[in-house]
């Protein structure tokens, strides 16, 4: 059975055919990752390659194009981007690589510990117009979450990512302020993760940290027994409840 075609954001496709740019993955990772077939990641490449020159133009170059007017009969003054934020960008991007789930605030600060003289304002700058946000990606990839479960962090009670979570009809939920017993869960995962995935390894790169991980988290998912769940798995625990709920709401 084929599944329904879906339509992706420009934001989307930009981001992966960036990630396919990189070149620190294969195509069928991140076919994997994206959950989009290799040859759509190919298509979207090469439709950023031979559209980069747009990125460029001003308004007045793009304007002309439109018109079909040569662009050497337009007079502008142009705006590139200065040394300095160009090699930010390049961090930027490198930081996001290894810790995705850094926001502009703590991205920042991992910047300055470098010896970057640089605010968080426009760190967010940076990383908005490089096209950095996770909840979409999250969201283009899996779908419309129920709830977004978050901590009081500013990244979090700003407006923009407040307004995101409410547009794709998602209900907002935070952490209560010095409360512990809200991230005891979550604490109790990473504390496994490292001691049955992480302390046994020594991943050489990071892409070998990264595949065995994502092994590891299959296995978790899909085949480890939890004993807080009667020695079911998370995945027959939530597909169970999920199927029980469709059924109840059939009746």
């Amino acid at each position: 059975m084929r599944r329904p075609r879906r339509n992706h954001s420009a934001r989307f496709k930009a981001r992966v055919a960036l990630a396919a740019m990189r070149g620190d993955k294969t195509l069928a990772e991140l076919s994997s990752q994206f959950d989009v077939h290799a040859n759509q990641i190919t298509e979207w490449k090469n439709q950023l390659l031979a559209k980069s020159e747009a990125v460029f133009m001003t308004k007045a170059e793009r304007q002309a194009a439109a018109l079909g007017l040569a662009r050497s009969s337009v007079y502008y003054r142009p705006e590139p981007l200065t040394q300095t934020d160009l090699d930010l960008m390049r961090r930027i991007d490198a930081l996001n690589l290894d810790y995705p789930f850094a926001g502009s605030r703590m991205t920042k600060r991992l910047l300055v510990t470098e010896g970057y003289v640089v605010g968080r304002r426009h760190v967010t700058s940076l990383m908005r117009r490089m096209g950095i946000e996770a909840l979409e990606e999250a969201i283009q990839i899996h779908g419309a979450p129920e709830i977004v479960n978050t901590d009081q962090g500013s990244q979090f009670t700003s407006e923009e990512f407040v307004a995101a979570v409410q547009g794709c009809s998602a209900k907002v939920s935070m952490d209560g302020k010095g409360a512990w017993r809200d991230n005891v869960f979550i604490e109790r995962f990473w504390k496994t993760l490292k001691y049955e995935a992480v302390y046994l390894r020594a991943y050489e790169t990071m892409g070998d940290a990264r595949h065995h991980l994502k092994e590891y988290l299959a296995f978790y998912n899909t085949r480890r027994p939890h004993s807080s769940l009667e020695d079911r798995t998370p995945d027959a625990v939530y597909f169970q409840t999920a199927i029980g709920q469709e059924l109840k709401a059939a009746a």
